[in-house]
């Protein structure tokens, strides 16, 4: 078999997702592929396959499932440019990139058919696509909007999809020959968001579902929550709850912040419409204020609501080979704890850099920007990990 592992781990996969440039067809995702994937590739990968993390939203997905002249295209493209797959983004169903996703991106959640029948076309497209020897991973998101996913209705139609869907798995790889896992991603402000939470919810399913259902641990969610991933990944090991993806983020962080702070100028800076912006303030005694959106935590801190120094994180994926954010630090040093629980985890999970605020960062510059911002986040990532 070929070795499909960076050079860097023979055992680990480790991708980027392709969710940091919009695709919302089959054409326009080979467009993007060339564009930014090709070039990278090169630079980093040149004698030897690229696993692509790739996000299909639902339409690609469905058309990839049913087959044609459009998926053969798009299996001859990954064929010819020695491209592989081994994980898909799933969260996001619909156009990841309109002006205004916000909340949005919980919708459809997993209350509702549609989320599952999306999820079902996903794991046959990926069936079909793997190389030979290579599991699946396919991370969603964790039930849904908190506010609207926590009562026993939702809570019973939540686990009934995601029961059908452990069912779906099975069966696909009795028809198939090939194994795909569900991975659920906790977050802030989702139904499921902290690493007890999630093993409570694990501890309530039958335990065979566990070889079809795990964890997306996103190291920026959870450390803007204030867990420290290696204990939180600890936890979820010594419970038996299997994270068969990771994924590697950080989020942009200012500490010792009171009223008049200039770095709240910085943060303020981060506030734009189109993504959701989770933000946790805690102060020196430990206590911590949850803020759905940027903009409400701003407004809270220019006020002195804390009444003293805290510190702010916010769930703004930002570049995970930079220590400093401008004028704000980052949650590096948390990934780099979590990469070194991974190096030491058996089997490892697939790992995925997932920025997708690049369009954000930098809007404008040479073709070859996001390739270059890319190959550095590989690089460290790569590093890390040796």
């Amino acid at each position: 078999m070929v070795d499909l592992r960076p050079a860097a781990d023979r055992r680990l996969l480790l991708t980027y997702c392709t969710n940091a440039h919009p695709g919302t067809d089959l054409r326009a995702l080979l467009a993007s592929l060339t564009r930014h994937t090709l070039p990278l590739k090169e630079r980093l990968f040149a004698d030897r396959p690229m696993g692509v993390g790739v996000w299909w939203p639902a339409s690609v997905a469905r058309a990839l499932a049913a087959g044609g002249v459009e998926a053969e295209e798009y299996r001859a493209f990954f064929a010819r440019h020695n491209l592989f797959h081994f994980t898909v983004n799933a969260f996001p169903f619909g156009d990841f990139h309109a002006a205004s996703v916000k909340e949005r991106v919980f919708l459809p959640d997993w209350t509702d058919p549609a989320r599952a029948a999306y999820t079902r076309a996903v794991a046959e497209a990926l069936a079909g696509l793997l190389p030979e020897g290579v599991d699946g991973s396919i991370s969603t998101l964790f039930g849904g909007f908190r506010h609207t996913t926590l009562g026993d209705g939702p809570r019973r139609a939540m686990r009934g999809n995601l029961l059908e869907a452990a069912g779906f798995l099975a069966s696909l790889r009795r028809r198939t020959g090939r194994t795909v896992r569900l991975a659920l991603e906790p977050e802030p402000f989702t139904t499921v968001e902290t690493t007890p939470e999630a093993i409570e919810f694990f501890n309530a399913l039958p335990a065979e579902t566990r070889e079809w259902l795990g964890i997306c641990f996103d190291v920026c969610h959870q450390a803007v929550a204030f867990e420290e991933p290696p204990a939180a990944l600890e936890s979820l090991r010594a419970a038996g709850v299997p994270v068969y993806k990771m994924q590697l983020s950080c989020a942009p962080r200012a500490a010792g912040v009171t009223a008049g702070d200039p770095r709240l100028s910085a943060l303020f800076a981060l506030d734009e419409p189109r993504y959701l912006h989770q933000t946790f303030v805690r102060d020196e005694a430990g206590r911590i204020q949850r803020f759905l959106d940027l903009p409400a935590a701003l407004a809270a801190l220019r006020r002195g609501g804390a009444g003293g120094p805290v510190e702010v994180r916010t769930h703004f994926h930002v570049p995970i080979d930079r220590p400093d954010f401008g004028a704000l630090s980052t949650t590096r040093d948390a990934l780099a704890a979590a990469l070194a629980w991974v190096v030491k985890s058996d089997p490892p999970p697939h790992l995925e850099i997932e920025t997708y605020t690049w369009p954000l960062i930098a809007p404008s510059g040479p073709e070859g920007s996001l390739a270059d911002g890319l190959a550095r986040e590989f690089q460290w990532a790569m590093a890390a990990i040796a």
